[in-house]
């Protein structure tokens, strides 16, 4: 019998994806920070990720939603 890990690798991935980063700048406007003399403030929300979907396979990456005016 063939387990899944065989089988999934006989196949041909319908997405692959390697180093996925998502970096936020969630810095106050420049002037502030001028000002106030601080840095820019980062948010690493995803950094190096790699992976694949195969056929018949589901993916989600699933995080916090936050809206910003300014």
């Amino acid at each position: 019998m063939e387990t899944d890990s065989a089988k999934s690798s006989d196949r041909q991935a319908l997405v692959q994806v390697t180093g996925l980063a998502r970096h936020f700048d969630v810095s106050p406007p420049f002037l502030n920070r001028v000002f106030e003399g601080k840095p820019r403030q980062i948010v690493k929300a995803v950094d190096g990720i790699d992976f694949s979907v195969l056929p018949g396979q589901t993916f989600s990456l699933v995080g916090e939603s936050v809206s910003r005016r300014r």
